[in-house]
């Protein structure tokens, strides 16, 4: 598999459904001005780290060490918003990641 993009809903003072789908074993590029957001859920037994890697450094941030949260089993996670100069690469997006997908479903969205 390679790794897919994930397109971010837009929020609307209408209301925005946010639909989790499942999450890529390779991962996913997630276009970032700064203002999304990514939700999920890990509805599996274990759980699962979920990962955005920085691309530049920052005092106590290096580029060698990704951010990496780990979602509780059964639990729903709300992560972000990420700044584009530390996460951002050549093309826009930043790359989230899973040490597994099991049971693992995500959706990114965006705040205007």
């Amino acid at each position: 598999m390679a790794i897919i993009p994930l397109i971010p809903l837009e929020v609307s003072q209408a209301g925005t459904p946010v639909v989790l789908g499942s999450a890529n074993a390779d991962g996913h590029y997630v276009p970032n001005d700064g203002k999304v957001f990514l939700m999920g859920k890990n509805a599996d037994v274990s759980a699962h780290t979920v990962t955005v890697t920085p691309t530049a450094p920052q005092v106590g941030l290096s580029a060698s060490t990704p951010t990496a949260v780990s979602v509780a089993a059964g639990a729903e996670f709300c992560l972000g918003p990420y700044p584009p100069q530390l996460f951002n690469d050549v093309q826009g997006r930043m790359k989230v990641t899973f040490d597994a997908v099991t049971s693992v479903t995500i959706a990114a969205v965006h705040v205007p």
